[in-house]
């Protein structure tokens, strides 16, 4: 069901907001009602609202009101509860207890203890009927945990989710590529490592491309050409076979 607001009571202005930009406020706030108001106001705030039929693409940060909730949440956690949820932001919003496992090296039965502590808190949820699969309650609590890390911290655990991903799925990575591009390439960001980002966003790309997915084939082969760039003068045999793929 869909619900319609008053544009005077909620965007402060004499006509109905785009529908661009209602999709983008409910996407990014999944519908919580605290959430589309913090998010409003901060728009209304930038003067962004004021000009809403001129923007095509609308992008948030998330409101300090919003993170000011969510840090609250959070602070009720156990320090090694809030430890793991961070490892577990940069996987994604979705993860499995033995991925988890492997990228914190927390051992299963404590591992259960945290999590359990987390559901209780209603910051994950357990992906039914699927067992051992958790889910963020919303991707804002994943993007705040996500945001706290630093940036040396965070590459370093993207290079570790991408391994432990070619580990546990050595034997059919295909499902699994487009993850592989994402955690490679954002480990390839500091070091120049970018051998594996290119690797896996080239085979993305062809496996989007099989699937008819051609949106998702194109942005796998452009993220292959910007990890080609961090190398510098790179291989031009490559670049003109990505170019020819893209």
């Amino acid at each position: 069901m869909q619900t319609h607001v008053h544009s005077g009571a909620l965007f402060g202005i004499d006509a109905l907001p785009p529908d661009a930009l209602v999709s983008a406020v409910h996407e990014e706030t999944e519908g919580n009602p605290f959430f589309v108001t913090e998010v409003v106001r901060l728009l209304a705030s930038d003067g962004r609202l004021e000009r809403a039929d001129d923007v095509r693409s609308w992008t948030f940060a998330i409101p300090q009101g919003v993170r000011e909730v969510l840090g609250r949440r959070l602070d009720r956690l156990s320090p090694d509860c809030n430890q793991v949820l961070t490892m577990a932001s940069v996987i994604g919003r979705e993860f499995s207890l033995e991925s988890l496992g492997r990228v914190s090296n927390v051992p299963r039965v404590r591992l259960l203890a945290l999590l359990e502590e987390a559901v209780d808190a209603r910051v994950i949820d357990p992906i039914a009927p699927v067992a051992g699969r958790f889910s963020f309650a919303h991707h804002l609590v994943r993007e705040t945990l996500y945001d706290e890390l630093t940036a040396a911290h965070r590459i370093t655990l993207h290079r570790r989710v991408g391994e432990v991903i070619e580990s546990l799925h050595a034997a059919e990575l295909e499902p699994h590529l487009a993850a592989l591009a994402y955690h490679f390439f954002e480990a390839s960001l500091a070091d120049g490592d970018v051998g594996k980002a290119i690797d896996y966003a080239r085979r993305a790309g062809d496996w989007a491309r099989k699937l008819l997915a051609y949106e998702d084939a194109a942005n796998h082969y452009e993220r292959a050409l910007q990890a080609l760039d961090l190398k510098g003068a790179g291989d031009l045999v490559l670049r003109g076979n990505l170019l020819l793929d893209l």
